[in-house]
């Protein structure tokens, strides 16, 4: 069955004769089984390819209620989080199965190579005398996915505020610095695809990861506007009308060539699109009218896509151009 784990769905249950048990990956299919798939419509005909035609029966666990139950539980125990599905052994620790994953607003089926995040709610398979030590084994804690882990958290950003202060050599002599931005940014990248390094959990639950960013949204548009509202009364009364116009229309341009290029030559969603010029132009206030338009997940996929490479290519340029910049005048 292993051609299987990459096609899209996932088998459930089997029925061989009168029996009804739950599919383990060492089952061995025979004909005239009768099997049950989950995915979308697309992916079922696919299934439907592979296994067989459609059974016009309903093979449902309620056929045997003494035996098999499912329950949706909460992903809270931090022994469990960062592994993937194939790892946990949940076959042989409770012959049980994983039929749906929620993450966030999306449900999906997962893969043996699927990553449990905190704060997911999957919809679990089993004997039901195995629910409630597996319920207990996955936390099903709504405290506990609501709590963050500070430590990571904050280990993180110091690994990151060191890396942004290495001097990094250009040629020509002069040097560039990732900085307060550019270095939390790379090793959360880095940690992120990590997931987990021994005990320590590098993602955050994704209640906790929404609140703040909300926070940080709000914090970081203050920051700036407190920052930059006196130069720009200042620039505004010294004739500078013309760089805001200027300004302006460059970054109107841009955004439309983006919407344009992504959503006609490109063929992506807009959804997609609106995320996408949201990260080349590394503006996180964008995005959040891009997922309040949206509803759904695909702003923030496609922000994070290209934000990193936009954000690390100005502060390089920055102080590129800087250097550049200081060396001329200095040879006046």
């Amino acid at each position: 069955m292993q051609f299987m784990e990459r096609s899209g769905f996932v088998l459930t249950r089997i029925k061989k004769g009168d029996v009804i048990s739950i599919l383990a990956p060492d089952t061995i299919l025979e004909k005239d089984d009768f099997v049950v798939a989950v995915g979308t419509p697309q992916i079922l005909e696919k299934a439907r390819i592979l296994l067989g035609d459609y059974a016009d029966i309903n093979l449902t666990i309620e056929q045997q209620p003494g035996d098999f139950v499912y329950r949706r539980i909460f992903v809270s125990n931090k022994e469990v989080v960062g592994k993937t599905i194939r790892d946990l052994q949940l076959q042989k620790r409770f012959g049980g199965i994983i039929s749906r994953l929620r993450r966030g607003d999306v449900d999906f089926v997962p893969f043996p190579e699927t990553i449990l995040e905190m704060g997911d709610r999957i919809r679990f398979v089993t004997k039901r005398q195995n629910l409630e030590p597996a319920t207990k084994f996955f936390g099903d804690s709504i405290r506990g996915v609501a709590e963050t882990d500070f430590l990571s958290l904050s280990l993180g950003i110091v690994l990151g505020v060191f890396l942004g202060m290495i001097p990094i050599p250009l040629p020509g002599g002069s040097t560039f610095k990732l900085g307060f931005a550019g270095g939390p940014l790379i090793v959360a990248l880095i940690l992120g695809k990590l997931e987990r390094t021994g005990p320590i959990t590098w993602s955050l639950p994704f209640s906790a990861n929404l609140v703040l960013r909300q926070v940080g949204l709000v914090l970081f548009m203050a920051a700036i506007g407190t920052k930059a509202g006196h130069g720009f009364i200042d620039t505004f009364r010294s004739g500078g009308l013309g760089l805001i116009i200027a300004g302006a229309v460059i970054t109107s341009f841009v955004t439309i060539t983006t919407l344009f290029a992504g959503y006609k030559f490109l063929k992506l969603p807009m959804s997609a699109v609106m995320g996408m010029m949201s990260g080349m132009q590394t503006q996180p206030a964008c995005l959040a009218y891009a997922n309040q338009q949206a509803q759904s997940d695909a702003p923030n996929v496609w922000y994070t896509t290209v934000y990193p490479i936009s954000m690390t290519t100005k502060i390089i340029l920055a102080q590129i151009l800087v250097s550049f910049l200081l060396k001329i005048t200095s040879g006046l």
